[in-house]
């Protein structure tokens, strides 16, 4: 989904660079100032028109306090994972490495892993198994209303399925609506769990 930066900053300059080109050529031609800036004016409409249609500004009104990217929004309240669920989490998933000797936690979304990351509080390592046959100990989900509905759909299903999360693996739902899930996946499961393959 970066690409999605490096295109609407190309945007950006494009239309900057549109708007200058505009107030150059007017420059040279004789027409009264009211008129020159007038066109200006009109092409950064017509610009912030187009921009809105391709999806780089969501709604004009919308800004600064609510705006989207590519579906996602900003949290009301400022905070994308409160103190107390970070604190919950980091508890209990040191209290499962301490039991298990876990070492690989596996979020969904992986950004999760940096935003309660602190050095030299966890027991346990957060874990992207990319390019890796070795499969985290524990899988945890994060579902929340700021997350897109095409991640929802494609990304977050898609780790449920292949690990077989279910509500019965629901740790806990914040005072927000966050639903956070919680499994273990390591090769001490109890007897009769089969370790989910790899896809590819």
């Amino acid at each position: 989904m970066w690409y999605h930066i490096y295109v609407a900053v190309a945007a950006l300059i494009l239309m900057t660079a549109l708007v200058g080109m505009v107030h150059e050529t007017l420059q040279r031609i004789d027409v009264r100032l009211i008129a020159r800036y007038g066109w200006v004016a009109l092409t950064c409409g017509l610009l912030i028109v187009w921009a809105h249609g391709l999806g780089f500004i969501s709604s004009p009104t919308r800004y600064p306090d609510s705006i989207r990217w590519i579906g996602m929004t900003m949290d009301p309240a400022g905070t994308y994972i409160s103190g107390s669920e970070r604190s919950r989490l980091v508890e209990k998933l040191n209290s499962m490495s301490s039991e298990r000797k876990v070492t690989r936690v596996s979020f969904d979304p992986e950004g999760d892993a940096l935003a309660i990351w602190k050095p030299g509080e966890f027991k346990f390592s957060p874990y992207y198994p990319m390019f890796t046959d070795v499969e985290p100990d524990v899988i945890v989900v994060h579902v929340s209303e700021l997350h897109p509905r095409w991640w929802k759909r494609n990304q977050t299903r898609e780790t449920m399925k292949r690990w077989q999360v279910g509500e019965e693996d629901l740790f806990f739902v914040s005072d927000d609506g966050d639903r956070w899930y919680v499994k273990f996946v390591g090769e001490d499961r109890p007897t009769g769990q089969q370790s989910p393959k790899i896809l590819r």
